[in-house]
């Protein structure tokens, strides 16, 4: 096995306090690491009643509480470094100095070995000691438990801060609504489904030359890529994502249906099919999207950074009613009605961060690094 990432920020300060943990998980070590930036330093998924950290700009964040800055240092493509900025009593970790690493080793697999070294030098006293090997002990091992749990596919949910519920099956950890999210969101699915108000939203949608959603109309449609993009990963995103994918299971039926009516009176199913077919082929991987969807952004991104040149975005609104008959088509051979809806050699596999019900999504497949696997 080869070794990704080693410790040059830890080794050489020679500290005298080292702690180190180790967690196998399940994706490739590329996606581990974009995991750990992830979830672990940008969103702070300790698995800890902790706040999320502040994001103070140039990869440094503030952890509060204890009132850690922290920062990444230069540790190229196949490592993660970083540094707590700001150490002594005032921000509740007494300590000189402090080195952190984390290493990423190819496991049997498509597996990831991850080990978290953190080294630092308390500041005199058995108190400082004490209290830094508990901080120190306590976080990191949570952290790492967390993430493993996140790459497994599931992380802890809470109601309301504290009860907790079953895990979630997708790969971003949240998007299984809890069982009072799910009552009120059916509620307002029921709602949504009988309204005068989507009734006329309806059909004008019929009638007009271009493919619709509910957000084209939002603040979202004049954000740029970036807004989009942390709508996406903050905790509004990721409820609009759940009442998406509720929508979907409670829904569905009447969803698909409501977009082969938008398609048209001359809607022709076997037609449409072809197409969407001829489309799906053009490219090893194939993702059908909303330009002012922050899904559909998210999945772009995703594939322009790590598929150069093994992947075509089709918009559908530019399309006119032949984006309407794509989406149709789409709706009927994947059951999906939202997009991103993403082909991989032709065959469906679901949305950004969900499959239901053609496949098991983008994101869970590029973390697991067999997104183009050979056939």
């Amino acid at each position: 096995m080869r070794r990704v990432a080693v410790f040059p920020v830890v080794a050489p300060l020679a500290l005298s306090a080292v702690f180190e943990v180790r967690r196998r998980l399940p994706v490739a070590p590329g996606a581990a690491r974009a995991l750990w930036l992830e979830e672990t330093w940008a969103r702070g998924r300790y698995g800890l009643p902790l706040p999320p950290p502040v994001d103070l700009g140039g990869g440094r964040r503030l952890v509060a509480p204890p009132g850690l800055v922290e920062a990444l240092e230069d540790g190229g493509d196949d490592e993660i470094r970083y540094a707590v900025r700001n150490p002594g009593w005032a921000s509740l970790y007494p300590v000189s100095r402090h080195g952190g690493a984390v290493a990423f080793e190819a496991s049997p697999g498509g597996a990831t070995e991850m080990t978290w070294r953190v080294a630092y030098e308390p500041l005199a006293g058995r108190w400082a000691a004490a209290w830094t090997a508990f901080l120190t002990k306590t976080i990191v091992t949570a952290a790492a438990d967390e993430l493993a749990r996140i790459a497994a596919g599931g992380v802890r949910r809470r109601l309301f801060h504290s009860s907790p519920f079953p895990r979630s099956s997708t790969p971003a950890g949240d998007l299984e609504p809890s069982p009072v999210e799910r009552w009120v969101i059916r509620r307002v699915l029921d709602w949504f489904r009988d309204s005068d108000v989507v009734r006329r939203k309806h059909a004008a949608h019929v009638a007009s030359e271009t493919a619709a959603h509910l957000l084209q109309d939002s603040p979202l449609a004049g954000a740029d890529a970036a807004a989009k993009r942390r709508f996406a990963a903050s905790a509004a995103g990721r409820l609009v994502a759940r009442v998406v994918r509720e929508e979907g299971a409670y829904l569905g039926d009447w969803k698909r249906r409501k977009v082969v009516e938008a398609a048209g009176p001359d809607f022709d199913a076997d037609a449409a099919a072809a197409d969407l077919r001829a489309r799906a082929a053009a490219a090893p991987i194939v993702v059908f999207s909303f330009a002012d969807c922050p899904w559909c952004v998210a999945a772009v991104e995703l594939l322009a950074a790590h598929y150069p040149g093994r992947y075509a975005d089709v918009p559908v609104e530019p399309l006119g009613r032949r984006g309407k008959r794509l989406r149709a088509a789409i709706a009927l051979e994947t059951g999906r009605t939202s997009l991103p809806a993403v082909f991989v050699r032709g065959e469906p596999i679901g949305g950004y961060t969900d499959g239901d019900p053609a496949g098991d999504g983008l994101l869970a497949r590029h973390r697991r690094g067999d997104l183009l696997r050979p056939d």
